[in-house]
């Protein structure tokens, strides 16, 4: 258990931020596409969590320990013991950062290239906030989804 190939996101998780860790721990992202939980003190993969196509670029950690992952792919996964439990398509094309807030709220950005007139490349930059909200249909079975609060250019 491990990555196979380049880290390419990393992110601290506290001791007792999740239960599948006793002391400090890391989230790690990679090209091979997979999530990894370790525990520090032990220098061991404790989760390999699967679910993206391509290479993660982010990774978090939320409030409640969940772990939090953006892909080169334009999905965000919330992931809770070692399963996916939120899946979104959240951007039509690469995340390349999240920030998980204090309050469980998601940040995630990414870069689309444009063409100037000239034919040169121009960087048009978005940054999405995804709030935490209950909504109506899952009201009735206690689960929480995810909704697009903003986006800036």
């Amino acid at each position: 258990m491990g990555h196979t190939d380049f880290i390419v996101s990393l992110a601290f998780v506290p001791p007792g931020a999740t239960t599948a860790l006793q002391g400090p721990g890391l989230v790690s992202g990679s090209r091979d596409a997979a999530v990894v939980l370790w525990d520090v003190e032990h220098c061991s993969a404790l989760q390999e969590l699967k679910g993206h196509v391509h290479s993660v670029s982010a990774v978090g950690v939320l409030p409640g320990g969940e772990l939090a992952s953006g892909g080169l792919d334009g999905k965000l996964i919330v992931w809770k013991a070692g399963k996916a439990v939120r899946t979104l398509d959240a951007h039509e094309k690469p995340i390349l950062s999240l920030l998980v807030l204090p309050n469980g709220d998601i940040l995630t950005g990414l870069k689309r290239l444009g063409w100037k007139a000239e034919g040169g490349e121009v960087a048009a930059r978005q940054v999405y906030w995804w709030r935490r909200a209950r909504s109506t249909l899952r009201r009735r079975s206690g689960g929480r989804c995810w909704t697009p609060l903003a986006r800036t250019r």
